[in-house]
């Protein structure tokens, strides 16, 4: 199945953070994206903004 581009924009962020948001083996950290998200952590507030995110692409984060 192909991810929308809404989840490919989400993974493209998320990858710019290195191990912070994605294991060794590729697999997605959901509890430490919910957590920063959960906090506001600016860095991931502004990467996402920067790219145009919204409300939809952070639900597309969460149910990976």
């Amino acid at each position: 199945m192909t991810d929308s581009k809404i989840k490919e924009t989400a993974k493209s962020i998320l990858k710019d953070f290195g191990n912070t948001y994605f294991s060794d083996k590729g697999t997605l950290k959901r509890n430490k994206v919910i957590e920063d998200l959960d906090t506001y952590t600016p860095m991931l507030m502004k990467a996402l903004l920067a790219n145009g995110a919204d409300v939809k692409i952070m639900d597309s984060i969460i149910n990976f």
